[in-house]
């Protein structure tokens, strides 16, 4: 921990403030750093004649960083609402596939509508795995275009794990960094045919 001698003076300005903040980040075991980074977006509420009384503050006891007191020093102030992402629309046809393979194993790949491989991935649950996993891409996928899903469903998981890596290695999906070499294949895995591409997301007007 910073020791006394070290919070001698006062608060000079925002950015003073935060290498503070990652300062404690960096060596207390006591304060979260996620509250840490919440205060960091309410220094600005800090009145300039209380500066100094909060140096003070923090100086004398790290826990005033914990979000709690912190509002109580600030005067309760409100916590910033987040913005929340605008649920997927996904079409009928994806939701549809989705829902029939709810608890079977296998791989699924999204791909533009060029037939071009965006990512492949592998689950013990399908129907489970493939929204979150276009939830986690989003973004990436969209700016490909619109994004189709196919889906091979199979008997086990080792099935769909040697079918993800063979998959990946020979076809070398944009959006997945494992099992991506540079050399070819000298082996030829026999795959089963995938279900016919269905458009994820509903376009939007």
């Amino acid at each position: 921990m910073p020791t006394k001698q070290e919070w001698t003076g006062y608060i000079k300005n925002r950015g003073h403030f935060i290498n503070y903040i990652n300062l404690f980040i960096r060596e207390s075991s006591v304060i979260d750093a996620t509250k840490c980074r919440n205060a960091e977006e309410y220094v600005d509420a800090i009145p300039t004649h209380r500066v100094p009384r909060f140096t003070y503050a923090i100086r004398e006891n790290v826990l005033v960083l914990e979000w709690d007191n912190f509002c109580e020093w600030l005067g309760r102030v409100p916590k910033p609402r987040q913005k929340r992402a605008s649920p997927t629309q996904y079409t009928l046809e994806f939701t549809n596939l989705v829902v029939g393979l709810v608890g079977n194993p296998g791989v699924y790949v999204f791909h533009d509508n060029e037939s071009e491989w965006l990512y492949v991935g592998m689950s013990t649950d399908l129907g489970a795995r493939i929204p979150t996993s276009f939830t986690e891409r989003a973004s990436r996928l969209r700016e490909c275009g619109t994004t189709y899903l196919s889906v091979i469903a199979t008997e086990t998981m080792s099935d769909a794990a040697l079918f993800e890596v063979y998959l990946i290695a020979a076809n070398k999906p944009r959006l997945n960094t494992a099992y991506r070499f540079d050399d070819g294949l000298s082996v030829v895995v026999d795959i089963p045919k995938f279900t016919k591409p269905v458009v994820v997301e509903e376009t939007k007007t």
